[in-house]
């Protein structure tokens, strides 16, 4: 019977909002750990600039090591899970009360 306890919490940690979260900050600590964050932060052009932004970014990611890249989709990845998983919660959340309010 442990095992099934076992089985059933590592289902409930792998899915959904947790994992997604871990993996975000695995993938933040990895950044940090591999990137100079200040000196990108330093050279970066004007926020309100945002064809020189883009182009920073690019030119960036196109002449990093293969591992920041990984890391960096890593990061977007479980960043866009995460806040699909926070729309269809927040969603399914005020749904359940909608119909539940009637």
């Amino acid at each position: 019977m442990r095992r099934v306890y076992a089985f059933y919490l590592l289902h409930l940690i792998s899915r959904g909002v947790p994992s997604r979260i871990v993996l975000l900050t695995l993938s933040l600590a990895g950044l940090f750990s591999s990137v100079s964050v200040g000196h990108v932060i330093q050279n970066m052009p004007q926020v309100s600039n945002v064809n020189a932004l883009f182009s920073f970014y690019t030119s960036a990611l196109s002449n990093a090591e293969i591992l920041v890249k990984v890391i960096v989709l890593a990061l977007v990845v479980s960043a866009l899970f995460l806040a699909r998983d926070i729309v269809y919660n927040v969603r399914s959340y005020f749904s359940r009360r909608l119909v539940g309010a009637r």
